[in-house]
């Protein structure tokens, strides 16, 4: 029974590899995943093409497959030393054994005693190695798998980085400046009607242009965000924006809109850029 136990033990900590192994498989399969959906939704809207994807991961493998090589080479390196040093068959259980057998031969104990703790010792050291290397074998898997999911990850968050941003193509509003400053420029509207018209000006949520993480309400100043035109004629918009460093990220580009909504008539939507650089105090 005792036997049975340690085997039974031997089973449980196999499992418990095993699932731990599953789990850290399903965790870099997500990510993965939804990385890949962001590439595919910039493919379909044409921020990225397919000829774009294709050079840029040759260009990827040949600058990192020296590095992932190191790394499977080491994780391998790990589990062949585990293997050789397998204790089933080590010196202290052949010195063990002769001194069993060394045991029968001057009558303090029978052979049968002698085979029974033999097979026990014999079979707790099975049992115990059998966990030790299910372990091993499932921490090469998962040091594999991590290798296989980094390269992965950084390569479409490299490609989502290229992705050209959507709206850009044409006239829109940019903010740049330096994080720990305040970005502005100045918006010019023109009433083409014949009428007096009222323009009220606000600013949707942004994001960053590869769709990575959630959308956010900038703190942009708008001055004035209500502006009354007569026919024909013109006003300025002031635009500012605070950089704020804990908000925005250097070199990654965000993006919304300004809406311009007429007073009774319908509204435009001019796209919006946030373009931070490096502070100079950093």
């Amino acid at each position: 029974m005792a036997e049975s136990r340690e085997f039974a033990a031997a089973a449980s900590e196999c499992s418990t590899a095993y699932a731990l192994y599953i789990m850290r498989a399903a965790a870099h399969a997500a990510r993965s995943g939804q990385l890949f959906e962001q590439v595919i939704g910039c493919v379909a809207r044409r921020q990225l093409s397919p000829e774009a994807l294709e050079g840029s991961l040759t260009t990827f493998l040949t600058a990192h497959e020296s590095a992932m090589a190191v790394e499977v080479q080491g994780a391998v390196a790990r589990f062949v030393a585990a293997l050789e040093a397998s204790v089933i068959l080590s010196t202290e259980i052949v010195t063990s054994y002769r001194s069993r057998i060394d045991s029968v031969i001057a009558g303090d104990a029978t052979p049968d005693e002698q085979r029974r703790a033999i097979r026990k010792d014999y079979n707790r050291g099975v049992s115990r190695e059998i966990s030790r290397l299910a372990t091993c074998w499932f921490e090469l898997l998962g040091a594999l798998d991590d290798v296989r999911a980094k390269a992965t990850e950084q390569y479409l968050l490299e490609a989502l980085r290229s992705a050209t941003p959507i709206g850009l193509g044409g006239d829109r509003v940019e903010l740049a400046g330096r994080l720990k400053s305040t970005a502005s420029t100045t918006v010019s509207l023109e009433n083409t009607r014949q009428e007096r018209v009222l323009l009220r000006c606000t600013v949707s949520d942004v994001r960053r242009a590869d769709a990575i993480g959630p959308s956010f309400v900038p703190k942009i100043v708008l001055t004035p965000s209500e502006i009354v035109l007569e026919a024909e004629r013109t006003a300025n918009l002031g635009v500012s924006l605070w950089l704020d460093e804990t908000i925005f990220e250097s070199g990654t580009r965000y993006v919304g809109s300004l809406h311009i909504s007429r007073d009774g008539g319908d509204r435009q939507d001019v796209p919006l850029s946030i373009a931070p650089m490096p502070s100079l105090m950093s």
